[in-house]
């Protein structure tokens, strides 16, 4: 599911063990060599569904639901770039204004990612752009807004392009939700993909897809959003984690490009 294909996994199973390979023929001739893959977290997740013989590997996860860990990245660049060694506080509010429709600025922008690093410095570019291009000294929070709204359309279509190949049958279905509400009955996300024209016995699995690429999340009864990889994309023990009857949400990064209301 997802985009993972038996052959993909097949490949990364077969880097593995060339690097395992090519340790061991190293250390014959006492050469310390250590191979490091990187993996998304979500290929990995296939990757061992489908190892037989698992534990042959050393996995060492990088947690990116962490705000903490973003920070950090962005702390890291703004010294490197401007020479400043101060806290990320007071070097955030030397560039950005701290606040978005009452919001503390970084968090609002964060929100808007899927918790990936590329996309929290794509968004962060299109500030810095959008602020450059007004003459402005500091990115202000009319520019944040008008920078989230081309980021939106920009993750918008670049999911869409991820579905399309996927379920090529169905290239448009996300734009079956402009206009609809950030948060949505199952009933109302069901009458979405219909009018998209998604054949009954497969709304569950586009339903699913939608859930897995963190376009849909859902809304525990206290009211906060959860998505997909705050699960590491096990969209089964999401669902369980919330009560009956579901409510759906939209996740922040696709609301400006579809128009969605706020309720």
């Amino acid at each position: 599911m997802a985009g993972a294909h038996p052959e993909d996994i097949l490949l990364l199973r077969c880097l593995l063990e060339a690097t395992r390979k090519l340790q061991r023929q190293l250390a014959r001739n006492d050469v310390d060599f250590r191979a490091v893959v990187f993996v998304r977290n979500d290929i990995y997740e296939h990757l061992l569904s489908a190892t037989p013989d698992k534990g042959k590997d050393t996995a060492v996860e990088l947690d990116w639901t962490d705000p903490e860990a973003f920070q950090d990245i962005v702390h890291r660049r703004i010294m490197v770039s401007t020479g400043q060694q101060h806290a990320f506080e007071q070097l955030w509010s030397t560039f950005f204004d701290t606040h978005v429709s009452g919001e503390e600025s970084f968090s609002y922008l964060l929100s808007r990612t899927l918790m990936r690093p590329w996309d929290l410095l794509h968004l962060l570019r299109r500030c810095l752009n959008v602020a450059v291009n007004r003459g402005h000294s500091k990115v202000s929070e009319s520019d944040i807004l008008q920078a989230e709204k081309t980021y939106s359309e920009d993750q918008l279509q670049d999911v869409s392009f991820e579905l399309r190949d996927i379920s090529p049958d169905y290239p448009e279905v996300l734009y079956a939700f402009i206009d609809s509400a950030a948060v949505l009955t199952e009933a109302a996300v069901r009458e979405r993909l219909a009018a998209a024209g998604v054949w009954s016995d497969q709304r569950e699995r586009v339903l699913d897809l939608l859930l897995w690429f963190g376009f849909l999340g859902v809304l525990r009864p206290d009211g906060e959003e959860r998505y997909a990889y705050q699960y590491k994309y096990g969209v089964g023990r999401m669902l369980r984690d919330v009560a009956t009857p579901l409510r759906f949400v939209m996740h922040p990064a696709f609301r400006r490009a579809l128009g969605c209301s706020a309720d």
